[in-house]
C-alpha cells in the first residue's frame, strides 16, 4: 500500500480501524499505520501461536530466561554466552524433554555462563546447590544490595 500522509491536524489513519486517530495513539519510531492497540494484538497473537504450536520452545525460553536472571542477579555477570540453542542441546544431552521444571547453572560461578560452563539441574537441585554455594563462598559474595535502602542483605531475603 502507498504511504498515507499525516494531515496537519495531528491525526493519522489507522489501516486496521479505518479511521483517523491522534498521532499519540501510534507507536513511536518508524512511521506506523496501525495504532498501538492493533499492533499489540498482532504481536500477542503471533507470539502465542508460536508457543502453542511448539510448547518445548516456550520451555526453552523460560529456562534460558531463568539462567540469564541468575547470571545477572546471583553471579553478578553482565550477560551470558549461552543461547536457547545451547539450552536445547543440554536437554538433548541429558535425554530430557524440555520443560520449565529444570534450570541451567554454571559449573564455575566465577566464569561467564556459556555452553561449556553450564549444567542442567532440576529446580530442587538448584535450591540445594545454591545453599551449598552460599556456605562455601565468601559471605560478601553472597550479599546483594537491598533495593529499598542499599544495605546488604543475604541472598533470598527480599
Amino acid at each position: 500500500m502507498a504511504p498515507i500522509p499525516d494531515p496537519p491536524c495531528g491525526l493519522r489513519f489507522c489501516r486496521h480501524c479505518n479511521e483517523f486517530k491522534s498521532i499519540s495513539e501510534f507507536p513511536a519510531g518508524k512511521r506506523r499505520y496501525q495504532c498501538r492497540k492493533h499492533v499489540g494484538e498482532r504481536c500477542r497473537i503471533s507470539r502465542s501461536n508460536g508457543f502453542s504450536k511448539q510448547p518445548s520452545k516456550k520451555a526453552l525460553a523460560r529456562v534460558w530466561h531463568a539462567a540469564y536472571m541468575d547470571a545477572r542477579a546471583i553471579f553478578s555477570q553482565k550477560g551470558m554466552k549461552l543461547t536457547q540453542a545451547d539450552v536445547a542441546e543440554l536437554f538433548r544431552e541429558s535425554e530430557i524433554e524440555p520443560c520449565p521444571t529444570h534450570r541451567v547453572l554454571p559449573v564455575d560461578p566465577n566464569e561467564v555462563v556459556s555452553a561449556t560452563n553450564a549444567r542442567l539441574v532440576s529446580k530442587e537441585a538448584r535450591k540445594k546447590l545454591m545453599r551449598e554455594w552460599q556456605d562455601v563462598m565468601q559471605k560478601e559474595f553472597w550479599k546483594l544490595p537491598c533495593r529499598s535502602h542499599g544495605a546488604p542483605q543475604p541472598l533470598g531475603v527480599r
